[in-house]
């Protein structure tokens, strides 16, 4: 695996932080991992990135957290139109195994909808 491949990895619980990192880092990404608390602190992440930056190449979004949950980061996603997001894949994850979570997940441009725990397996094939 690449060690420059980014991810930004948005989640309120820190013990699922923990395991995603710790998964990365076993599949080879070493570096480029950021991580925000909400979906307002990784929308400015975003857009604080350098014009010559590219963006992470996957996220890995939590759907329900405080401040801003993860529908609406991607609904806000959406109006950042100078964004190039052709090369980002994006994740839901949540340990809700709610149908309406999973139909509304279905309205955006996702690659997946993960409940939590994510395993190293499927993310593994995200990074692929």
């Amino acid at each position: 695996m690449n060690e420059a491949y980014s991810v930004l990895v948005v989640d309120d619980d820190a013990a699922s932080i923990f395991l995603t990192k710790m998964l990365l880092k076993r599949l080879g990404v070493t570096k480029g991992v950021i991580t925000a608390s909400n979906g307002l602190e990784a929308l400015n992440i975003i857009k604080e990135t350098p014009a010559a930056q590219p963006l992470p190449r996957l996220i890995i979004l939590d759907i329900k957290m405080p401040v801003m949950d993860g529908y609406t980061f991607l609904d806000e996603l959406r109006k950042l139109m100078h964004l190039d997001l052709s090369q980002t894949k994006i994740v839901l994850l949540s340990s809700s195994r709610s149908p309406q979570d999973i139909t509304k997940s279905n309205n955006y441009n996702v690659v997946g909808y993960i409940e939590k725990p994510i395993k190293q397996d499927e993310l593994k094939s995200l990074l692929a």
